[in-house]
């Protein structure tokens, strides 16, 4: 992940790291399980996010998509109804709470 994941991302790392990305074994009542757990999370969430901004801006550079576009946007990750992560665009300069 840090080499699809880095400060130069590509479709092609991204989507290949994503299709390699294995979650820890059963989680156990102990919080090394638990973290292991939420770190996997964390991980694939990041990777879908990288893979859905689609421009370069500030460290992060898309070489399949080297411009900035305009006007600047928050990547945000919220919960739908069904209780399944949901990517969402806020405008920079709004709360990133606001629904």
């Amino acid at each position: 992940m840090d080499q699809a994941a880095g400060l130069r991302r590509n479709a092609t790392d991204l989507e290949a790291a994503l299709a390699g990305w294995t979650w820890p074994a059963a989680p156990q009542a102990t919080r090394a399980s638990l973290e292991a757990g939420h770190l996997a999370t964390l991980g694939e969430l990041l990777l879908r996010a990288a893979l859905a901004r689609k421009e370069s801006r500030g460290g992060h550079c898309r070489t399949d998509f080297p411009a900035e576009t305009t006007p600047p946007r928050h990547t945000v990750w919220g919960q739908g109804r069904d209780g399944q992560p949901v990517l969402r665009e806020v405008p920079v300069g709004l709360a990133v709470g606001v629904r």
